[in-house]
């Protein structure tokens, strides 16, 4: 669905919820005042003398022409062969823009095929021994592999997979590949596999791109690249990808690495844990699991709001080590709505009363009186409505 462009700059296209891109007023007055009067171009490399606008400081004229999604795409092409860095940038980013909110007029097979041919001939110009050379063609691999795809981006893509000299490249591309948006195309898939091996493919990028091309049937192999000797961040996010398989039996050595490694020592180096799998672990751990599993849950208190009930459970514990953490962790839960401050006041109370061991009393008491502080807060007041 179209409407007429109410702007200086060409067509206007609806995207989806509301939101419309005008050609000429995206990111900074659309490429840098760059200002194209033609809505559709026969070529990917205009000549400058032959549209009106096309150098810089020249105004277009006004211009009410509906575009479609095709079209709008088709315009944005030229801007990806100016000189200025930025420019091309922001090009890219109006692509972007455009792939990504479509809106009701889908982009058809044909302009995703011209727009990866021109993206690609954009790439080729650009010099990957400067940084914002290398920069341009991984924003260009990443928007080739996660929202155009299409047989001339597959090609591409496999090529760059397979021969890419530049490492920093190769790894942007297996780590768009590893994005949950990208294609999936066989031949691809097993060269990203083959390439992932290289050392100077980024850890992180492994666990990730295991489980997209993998699924379910990378678990094997997602732990042993756990015990590897992979940089933190390679061992989060192998963390992360276990995790992502929704299977609460595989987290106890996922944490006991984690924790060999000194990551759950600060919320800061703790990876993503999921509530439902941490509460299904939590539940059936044996006590020393138990006590690790605990001590993630204290370092990020936020968790107690799926997995208290859980530990709650687990309060009769022989280990007076085990029912002291899990009273400890009851202000939290109260704090984070993993209990209600009632409820957790009446349990404390009630644990207090047979509870033995005095190192446990003295933290039941100690965690009460933040319950009961907690209770016997005000509330806070509602805001006054003013008066005219």
């Amino acid at each position: 669905m179209l409407r007429p462009d109410t702007g200086p700059y060409g067509g206007t296209m609806k995207l989806s919820n509301g939101i419309w891109i005008t050609l000429g007023t995206l990111t900074t007055a659309s490429l840098l005042g760059i200002g194209l009067t033609t809505p559709i171009l026969d070529t990917m490399r205009p000549d400058p003398d032959q549209f009106l606008g096309w150098a810089r400081e020249v105004e277009p004229p006004l211009m009410n022409t509906p575009q479609s999604a095709d079209e709008h795409v088709q315009t944005l092409l030229p801007t990806l062969f100016v000189e200025e860095p930025e420019a091309r940038k922001a090009a890219i980013e109006a692509l972007q823009v455009a792939f990504a909110y479509g809106g009701e007029d889908e982009i058809s097979a044909e302009t995703r095929e011209e727009a990866a041919g021109a993206l690609i001939e954009a790439y080729a110009e650009t010099d990957a021994e400067t940084t914002e050379g290398l920069a341009e063609r991984k924003r260009v691999l990443d928007m080739l592999i996660t929202q155009i795809g299409g047989e001339t981006a597959r090609a591409f893509t496999a090529q760059i997979v397979a021969s890419a000299s530049e490492p920093g490249v190769r790894g942007a591309a297996l780590a768009a590949l590893a994005d949950k948006n990208s294609f999936r195309d066989t031949t691809v898939d097993a060269l990203a596999l083959e390439a992932m091996k290289d050392a100077a493919v980024p850890d992180a990028v492994r666990p990730k791109l295991l489980r997209r091309i993998k699924g379910r049937k990378a678990e094997k192999e997602l732990i042993e690249l756990l015990e590897k000797d992979l940089d933190d961040a390679g061992l989060r996010q192998t963390a992360v990808e276990i995790q992502n398989l929704h299977k609460p039996e595989l987290l106890g050595a996922v944490i006991s690495r984690l924790d060999q490694r000194g990551l759950l020592a600060n919320p800061k180096t703790m990876p993503w844990f999921s509530r439902k799998l941490l509460s299904e672990h939590i539940r059936s751990v044996d006590e020393p699991g138990l006590v690790k599993a605990l001590k993630v849950v204290w370092m990020r208190p936020s968790l107690t709001k799926g997995t208290f009930s859980a530990a709650q459970a687990r309060l009769e514990s022989a280990d007076p080590a085990i029912r002291r953490m899990i009273a400890r962790l009851v202000p939290d839960a109260v704090k984070y709505e993993g209990i209600d401050a009632e409820a957790g006041a009446q349990m404390l109370s009630a644990r207090l009363l047979i509870e033995q061991d005095p190192a446990v009393k003295g933290q039941i008491e100690g965690s009460l009186g933040e319950v009961r502080k907690a209770l016997e807060a005000p509330s806070a007041a509602p805001a006054a409505i003013p008066v005219e």
